[in-house]
């Protein structure tokens, strides 16, 4: 079949088998295109090539409300885009060479397509992964899971970044999903996690979220989710449905769209850390984290005691990541100890003087032991991984053993309904009675600190006898 010539808004079309010319007036250019020839029935001997043409295709990235070309999608398939691995168009090659169709075809059996959403978190590469777009969905399909879940038809949800400058992007994407399904935004700024979990309970919010870094990487970004009363979200406490109402689309729950206020909660929260300093020693420690609120917090407390604190210059994923790591710096400057933290300051991994690694369980029954001092008797919630030797220690404390799983969301209910006073175990989230219960890197350390200045001993002699 001869090509169409094309004149103006009409098209001759002449073939080698008839002829009879006909007259065709052709269709405005709409989205997506669509050709005049497509409407035609054409013989049972005439090509059908006309009918499949690549210009009646519409390519559009996972992601992207846009459409594309084929050229445009070629060229992504070509430079090996990210986006094109979870494409359903991934496979149309076109007029590839052969080699780059095999090394395409290579690249796709390596790549599994894995959910954002892990076991605490939606975490992935921020824009590749994490894009605008995709978390105003997400915080979307989390307002309506709020309103499915028995949350007040009226109220306001929390929200807050890790104080990165990709996090004002993403932040603002979430607040945009949250209103439009109805909520209130309570916008804090830069925080961390304890901080919003503790905004969440003051203010009485239905929810909470927050846009941080849980990988500790400098181009990741994790989203953490919080029900009412502060209570995390969790694989097994709400998580799936979320995942689920995401990749279903969200419908508008309603036509108002919400506020946004601003509020500063960080003075309630350093307020309740400041009890732990005072009649400190001058001790000197180093401390890694990717959490940039949690440093500015430290500086705040411990400006009026003899604390010194180093902080690497790279943060690292481990202690035992990156150039002149953490383990290394304690011991080249002799160091007291030294404590990584996660990007969202809500666990930790401490570090002793000898530059070795302190069990996260020891330093559950050590931490356990000062506030046990105080409050003799009071229950302790121990993660069911721990070992039996742990709890038997804790029980010849004095404290009242409470085993619960090891999810934020299984740890806030068990300390919730135990009232207990503390709870840790080996994932290196320490648990402590607020007006709800928190998991805070920060406490960790400012009770440590409070530990080690009862005597002059080193950290390794109080760990090894608790």
């Amino acid at each position: 079949m001869a090509k169409p010539v094309e004149y103006g808004r009409f098209v001759r079309v002449f073939t080698q088998f008839s002829r009879a010319e006909a007259l065709v007036l052709t269709l405005p250019a709409p989205a997506p295109r669509v050709s005049a020839l497509a409407f035609f029935q054409f013989p049972s001997r005439w090509s059908s090539h006309a009918m499949t043409t690549p210009a009646t295709l519409v390519y559009r990235c996972p992601d992207e409300t846009y459409p594309i070309s084929q050229a445009v999608h070629l060229g992504r398939l070509t430079s090996f885009y990210p986006r094109c691995r979870q494409c359903v168009h991934c496979n149309e090659t076109g007029t590839l060479s052969s080699t780059v169709v095999k090394m395409l075809n290579e690249t796709h059996r390596r790549t599994r397509p894995e959910s954002l959403f892990t076991a605490e978190e939606v975490s992935g590469a921020c824009l590749n992964e994490l894009s605008p777009q995709f978390v105003r969905q997400l915080a979307a399909a989390f307002g309506l899971y709020l309103r499915r879940s028995g949350a007040a038809s009226e109220g306001r949800v929390v929200l807050a970044g890790d104080g990165r400058a990709l996090a004002p992007e993403l932040a603002a994407a979430a607040s945009d999903g949250l209103r439009w399904s109805g909520w209130d935004v309570v916008d804090l700024g830069a925080a961390s996690a304890p901080v919003l979990a503790g905004a969440a309970q003051s203010l009485c919010a239905a929810g909470g979220l927050f846009v941080g870094n849980v990988r500790g990487e400098a181009n990741t970004v994790s989203i953490k989710l919080w029900g009412p009363g502060g209570r995390p979200i969790s694989a097994g406490a709400g998580l799936e449905e979320i995942e689920e109402l995401h990749g279903q689309g969200a419908d508008r729950p309603t036509r108002v769209y919400g506020g946004l206020t601003r509020f500063q909660a960080d003075r309630t929260y350093l307020a309740g850390l400041e009890g732990y300093y005072h009649a400190l020693r001058p001790l000197r420690f180093v401390i890694d984290t990717g959490c940039r609120p949690l440093v500015g917090y430290f500086r705040q407390l411990s400006a009026t005691v003899a604390c010194e604190a180093s902080l690497c210059r790279e943060p690292a994923k481990t202690p035992h990541a990156g150039g002149l790591g953490l383990i290394e710096r304690v011991r080249a400057e002799q160091a007291h100890f030294g404590i990584w933290i996660d990007g969202d300051a809500e666990a930790c991994t401490l570090v002793d003087e000898r530059g070795e690694t302190v069990d996260p369980e020891r330093l559950t029954m050590l931490l356990a032991g000062c506030l046990l001092q105080k409050q003799p008797g009071g229950a302790v919630v121990l993660e069911e991984a721990a070992s039996a030797v742990t709890e038997q220690r804790l029980a010849a404390a004095g404290a009242c053993v409470v085993r619960s799983g090891a999810s934020r969301a299984a740890m806030h209910e068990s300390m919730s309904h135990s009232a207990a006073l503390f709870g840790g175990g080996p994932s290196g989230r320490f648990w402590y009675r607020r007006q709800a219960p928190t998991t805070d890197a920060l406490e960790t350390l400012s009770l440590l600190l409070t530990a080690l200045s009862q005597s002059d001993r080193h950290l390794s002699e109080r760990v090894a006898e608790s």
